[in-house]
């Protein structure tokens, strides 16, 4: 493939390319030749009677994963039912996995109604969750809301008229 680039290009530029064209070609047929025709021949003996054309859509397949004996067809053309029964059995449980946990409580009590932040108010760094910023040590929870029970908490407030935490 690269000798016929090579040889291309040389035909449009000229020069030295349509030489090194010329010559990758030589290379290939010294190579290649009878004696490489052969072992290609004898490669595709030695591996057909390992592959079936199906009759439906043509294509080749390997006889071992990819061949319904019991149809004589490929398996895209006429699936083996049990594979398939397998297969849709298997995705049927993941989706209930998947929907077990959709419906599962992984957050606990946590407030959801309480207003978040994504970042510090006094530091501007990423918030990753809990209570205080990991950078600063700043209260990331909105003013006026305690941080232990989530309470609102009047202005100006030392303790959670709740709990009795410091604020």
């Amino acid at each position: 493939m690269a000798g016929g680039l090579l040889r291309a290009v040389g035909n449009v530029l000229g020069g030295a390319l349509s030489g090194a064209g010329a010559s990758a070609y030589e290379l290939q047929e010294a190579v290649g030749g009878a004696q490489h025709d052969r072992a290609l021949r004898g490669a595709v003996a030695e591996i057909k009677p390992k592959f079936n054309q199906c009759r439906r859509c043509g294509r080749w397949v390997c006889q071992v994963v990819c061949w319904n004996p019991e149809r004589s067809l490929c398996k895209e053309c006429a699936p083996v039912l049990a594979e398939e029964m397998a297969s849709a059995q298997a995705e049927a449980v993941a989706d209930q996995v998947s929907n077990r946990i959709r419906e599962s409580d992984l957050i606990g009590d946590m407030d959801v109604t309480a207003q978040a932040a994504a970042q510090c108010l006094k530091c501007g760094a990423t918030v990753l969750g809990g209570r205080f910023c990991a950078e600063c040590g700043a209260p990331v929870v909105a003013t006026g809301t305690c941080g232990k029970c989530r309470a609102k908490v009047p202005e100006g407030a030392r303790f959670c008229p709740e709990c009795g935490s410091r604020t």
